[in-house]
């Protein structure tokens, strides 16, 4: 071969070297979320909504699984096969399961990391393959103050049934339930004939929403909330915050701690008005000006439920996986660590020498024909 032939055949070759990985890469491909919710009524944070786009597909001798895997790793859990449509995306919802029911089980409580491997079809092992196509784990620091919020906080009222019962309630949980019940004695005031009944109901408001350890809790009219009150609920989603300053860089976090702040500012303020009207009705001797109280502290508590509601859910996404491809193994680190750099450098040396070659060969020749 002439050395007219040598050097395109050389730049060719090296441009393919830097192009075949990042054809690789872009072969992969790859991405989506999985997001915590609620399965139904009576099960929280039990159930993950899974979407995944663009996935590459796989010979018939493979498969994509998705794992829930615990903090310390001891737990893995199968969402089973997600078989990609034609567009090699996946919509899918796993919870953990009783028989064939929802067991209740808060993901949270235990779970930190959603992975999707590939593995191989048949497969006679049960846990999952080496093979990760996607990963994501909720920061160390955050992962415990999210759990705060959407699963259990040490020292709050207990859980009075389901798969958590007797386990401290979570945060937010306990904001959206006790806000719920505040506005179910509202219309419960409202829908009563007497004045007794009206402010009996009215006391109950005040109740709910303050808390046994509130300035104007009453203990005579009864307490059908759990004794620790929507206001104080609200204050403690600082934990948001937490979880936020735990992971400055994580948007996800960030953004949704800002959405639980947010809205639970919104339900102090929205429940105590509906407090600071219920009392108005407690004081009053007529049961149609009581009633309009009431009526107003109900308009309010609407608000603060949905405010409530809000609250709860970012606390959920808080904690929502961003799936992505695992980073590439670090090269093992074998004596100087500065080695890496100037192969590294060696490398760009070399190419800068190739094209410079080049170039001043070829100008060589040219002018060589110019005198010839």
């Amino acid at each position: 071969m002439s050395r007219y032939k040598v050097l395109p055949l050389i730049l060719v070759v090296g441009l393919l070297s830097l192009l075949i990985p990042l054809t690789i890469a872009l072969a992969n491909g790859g991405g989506g979320t999985v997001s915590t919710m609620d399965s139904d009524g009576n099960n929280i944070s039990n159930m993950i909504n899974i979407e995944l786009t663009s996935l590459p597909p796989l010979g018939a001798d493979k498969a994509y699984e998705g794992w829930l895997v615990s903090v310390d790793g001891s737990r893995k859990e199968s969402t089973g096969i997600l078989t990609p449509d034609g567009d090699g995306n996946v919509s899918a919802t796993f919870w953990l399961k009783s028989g064939e029911e929802p067991s209740g089980e808060n993901l949270f409580a235990d779970f930190d990391k959603f992975v999707l491997t590939i593995e191989p079809v048949p497969d006679a092992d049960a846990g999952p393959s080496a093979d990760v196509a996607l990963i994501h784990t909720t920061p160390a620091g955050a992962f415990p103050h999210i759990g705060h919020l959407a699963y259990s906080w040490a020292g709050n009222p207990a859980y009075t049934s389901g798969f958590h019962e007797g386990a401290p309630k979570g945060i937010t949980v306990g904001l959206r339930e006790q806000t719920n019940t505040a506005l179910a004695h509202s219309r419960l005031s409202l829908s009563s004939t007497d004045l007794a009944d009206v402010q009996a109901h009215a006391c109950h408001v005040v109740n709910i929403v303050e808390g046994t350890e509130g300035a104007n809790f009453d203990a005579t009219c009864g307490n059908p909330g759990d004794g620790f009150g929507v206001l104080n609920y609200a204050a403690d989603t600082k934990h948001a915050g937490f979880a936020a300053s735990a992971a400055p860089d994580d948007t996800v976090i960030v953004e949704n701690s800002r959405r639980v702040a947010a809205a639970a500012a919104a339900v102090t303020t929205w429940a105590g008005q509906a407090r600071d009207q219920a009392m108005l009705a407690i004081g009053s001797n007529d049961i149609d000006a009581a009633k309009l109280f009431v009526s107003n502290a109900e308009a309010r508590l609407v608000s603060s439920l949905a405010s409530a509601k809000t609250a709860y859910t970012a606390a959920q996404d808080m904690g929502m996986h961003t799936m992505a491809e695992p980073p590439p193994p670090a090269p093992p680190k074998t004596g100087d660590p500065a080695v890496p750099n100037m192969a590294l450098g060696v490398l760009i040396a070399g190419a800068a020498l190739l094209l410079g070659g080049s170039y001043i060969y070829r100008r060589s020749r040219i002018r060589l024909g110019q005198t010839s």
